[in-house]
């Protein structure tokens, strides 16, 4: 089966890599790809600190500038746990009106997600490519585990395109490329994450991911030079954070 496809133990991490990730095949295994979508929120809360990183530049310059009617951009956003999070937590302080667009171009991976938040009447799932996208800015874009599926050239073009989209702030979290993080995920993924992608997938994505160097680069050459940063956390984590009115935080 497709999604038992053996890992490497000790790949070349030298520089990034382009392999095709197995949700990512449009004759992939249904019952596969739901259950991958299902663990999402597993790995999302105990390794990507995405909440940290929400928690400390999102919901804290909600609150610093008051802000009552906040629209935000989820790009690649797999079955919206970040979303559904963010509208729970944003929920807690009064007089807030949220809209979360969530983006993703994958239409079975839209769909999960359609049904996944249809509770949920601030979110609204867009079925298309995030550079499909125009409109009034959004007041915050935010992303997990979306960079890595980017060449080089079509990063700074997200870079860009952003830079076009956002009123406020964009936060981008993803993997980093390291060896210690491959090696973890590589030794407990396929005990805990069965039965689905997520242990291949999750290995892959490492290897595809970007390191600080490389995305401080892509930064400087777009549109957000001057107006963004390139953070790092552990475990095993890169972040960009860009302020439309220039980098402050």
């Amino acid at each position: 089966m497709r999604g038992r496809k053996a890992t490497p133990w000790w790949p070349d991490l030298a520089r990034k890599v382009y392999h095709a990730e197995l949700m990512d095949a449009l004759d992939s295994d249904a019952r596969q790809l739901r259950r991958t979508l299902r663990q999402f929120p597993l790995l999302n809360n105990a390794l990507s600190r995405t909440r940290f990183l929400l928690e400390r530049y999102i919901v804290r310059d909600i609150q610093r500038r008051q802000l009552q009617h906040v629209r935000i951009l989820d790009v690649g956003a797999g079955g919206g746990d970040i979303a559904r999070y963010l509208v729970r937590r944003l929920e807690r302080i009064a007089g807030v009106q949220l809209s979360v667009d969530c983006c993703e171009a994958d239409p079975r991976v839209a769909a999960f997600a359609r049904r996944a938040c249809s509770r949920f009447d601030a979110i609204r799932v867009l079925e298309r490519s995030v550079f499909d996208l125009d409109g009034p800015p959004y007041d915050y874009i935010i992303n997990n585990h979306f960079l890595h599926h980017l060449r080089e050239e079509h990063l700074t073009a997200f870079l860009n395109l952003t830079r076009k989209l956002c009123g406020g702030l964009m936060l981008c979290n993803d993997l980093e490329r390291s060896r210690s993080s491959y090696l973890a995920y590589r030794a407990l993924a396929p005990i805990v994450l069965r039965d689905s992608f997520a242990a291949y997938d999750g290995a892959l994505s490492i290897r595809r991911a970007y390191v600080v160097p490389e995305l401080k680069q892509l930064v400087a050459h777009s549109s957000w030079a001057g107006s963004a940063r390139v953070g790092r956390l552990e475990p095993g984590r890169v972040f960009i954070l860009g302020r439309a009115t220039g980098i402050t935080a």
